[in-house]
């Protein structure tokens, strides 16, 4: 589930991911590890890459308007990195509630 909802929410967005995913909490055991998937997936997922996530495009948008151009390789660069650390360490963090 935080794979695939991380995927999504870089596709559709963050909260058509979520309400597209919320029915499959009720699929049984590991509600609360399924949620923490589904909520750390949308969230951490969103400093990827700037389109997929509202406010970052509203950064870059912002930035652009005042004559600072920010390119997807600068953003990507940045946000890359820490996304995937932070994501590696929700992973973590999910089989561990899982067990």
């Amino acid at each position: 589930m935080f794979f695939v909802v991380s995927a999504l929410s870089k596709i559709v967005g963050n909260n058509p991911a979520v309400m597209l995913l919320v029915p499959y909490l009720d699929a049984g055991g590991g509600r609360d590890t399924l949620g923490a998937a589904l909520t750390l997936g949308t969230g951490f997922a969103s400093n990827l890459i700037a389109f997929g996530s509202l406010a970052r495009i509203t950064v870059v948008e912002q930035a652009a308007r005042r004559g600072v151009k920010i390119s997807f390789g600068e953003l990507a660069s940045a946000g890359v990195p820490v996304a995937l650390a932070r994501m590696a360490v929700a992973a973590v963090w999910i089989v561990v509630l899982a067990e």
